[in-house]
């Protein structure tokens, strides 16, 4: 059986080592970064979740910390949604009203969304997201006259690994979920297994993570739509050409 190595925080693995079974591969985790509530800005989500006229959700972590903190049930609040995997927590979560980007999953997509032309001028979008998340939405709403408040729901803490029982020789690919996970994964990687980390074959959904793996020195990377389509691709799409 085929290995996948999957490089997220440990309470976000569960659905991927789900689809990698699923797909008849098994998932090894490795959590360079661990997610932790921030209680002081939950406990002051519920007022700022009533004044906003929509909500933005950055990631399904967000979602998965923040949304017990909020009431959906009244359905007027227009819910945003970064991608899919975003939108679907949500809907698990009660919302109803949830707008995502069918092509994109990111802050860029989410600005191209119509739903923002549905808005009155200076109406009220809250930001649900991570301690030091991007600001390009945020600034971009304001541009357009939003008043944007934001909600740093967590933060990311970073998790020493444990190389003691690590096999790398029974890894086939990796697929990794963020930019920060790359510089964490690498940071700590032995002598030992550096060239194997180089030369291992990296599946991403975006081609701002796909940056991050090359400057860490990673050089055979796929940018693909989800996980599953990188299990179904491979090997088909494996290669030693550099990308």
């Amino acid at each position: 059986m085929p290995v996948m190595l999957i490089v997220r925080p440990s309470a976000r693995a569960g659905d991927d080592v789900r689809t990698c079974s699923q797909a008849g591969w098994r998932a090894r985790v490795l959590s360079p970064v661990e997610i932790e509530p921030d209680e002081a800005a939950l406990r002051g989500l519920k007022e700022q979740f009533s004044r906003a006229d929509a909500v933005f959700w950055v990631s399904p972590t967000a979602v998965e910390t923040a949304a017990p903190y909020v009431d959906f049930s009244d359905d007027l609040k227009v819910q945003v949604a970064v991608g899919q995997a975003s939108g679907q927590a949500l809907q698990r979560c009660g919302a109803k009203n949830v707008s995502v980007p069918q092509e994109g999953n990111d802050s860029e997509a989410v600005l191209r969304l119509p739903v923002w032309d549905t808005l009155p001028q200076g109406a009220r979008v809250l930001i649900v997201r991570g301690r030091g998340g991007r600001d390009f939405l945020a600034e971009s709403l304001k541009k357009k006259g939003f008043a944007v408040e934001i909600a740093e729901a967590y933060f990311r803490r970073p998790n020493g690994l444990n190389w003691q029982d690590f096999d790398a020789e029974s890894i086939d690919a990796a697929f990794i979920a963020s930019g920060e996970l790359v510089r964490g994964l690498f940071s700590q990687v032995p002598p030992q297994f550096s060239r194997f980390f180089e030369s291992l074959l990296y599946f991403t959904h975006h081609p701002r993570i796909a940056d991050a793996l090359r400057e860490a020195g990673a050089r055979h990377i796929r940018v693909v739509a989800s996980l599953k389509a990188a299990l179904s691709s491979f090997p088909k799409e494996q290669t030693d050409e550099p990308v």
